[in-house]
């Protein structure tokens, strides 16, 4: 195994920071350029999460099956409404 000194990682790591703080900074200037663009790109990002918790929530339903039919139903219901929106 190669031993890095604590140098080479405070390099590495603040090399991966400053191309980080570059791109956030030309993803801002671009975001304040075209709101409309932005806006768009928030919306697709909450919306795939909305549709990540839906799939989470089916899952989940499935796997308490077991605790009660009231609690597999309710699961379900709010999966399949936060997929279809």
């Amino acid at each position: 195994m190669s031993e890095h000194s604590p140098l080479d990682v405070v390099r590495h790591a603040s090399t991966w920071s400053i191309i980080w703080g570059v791109l956030l900074i030309v993803f801002g200037v671009l975001a304040i350029g075209s709101p409309f663009l932005a806006a768009v790109a928030v919306s697709a990002v909450i919306s795939w999460l909305i549709i990540l918790a839906g799939v989470v929530h089916l899952i989940l339903a499935f796997h308490v099956h077991r605790a009660g039919s009231m609690i597999c139903w309710l699961d379900l219901r709010i999966s399949s409404s936060a997929c279809t929106c």
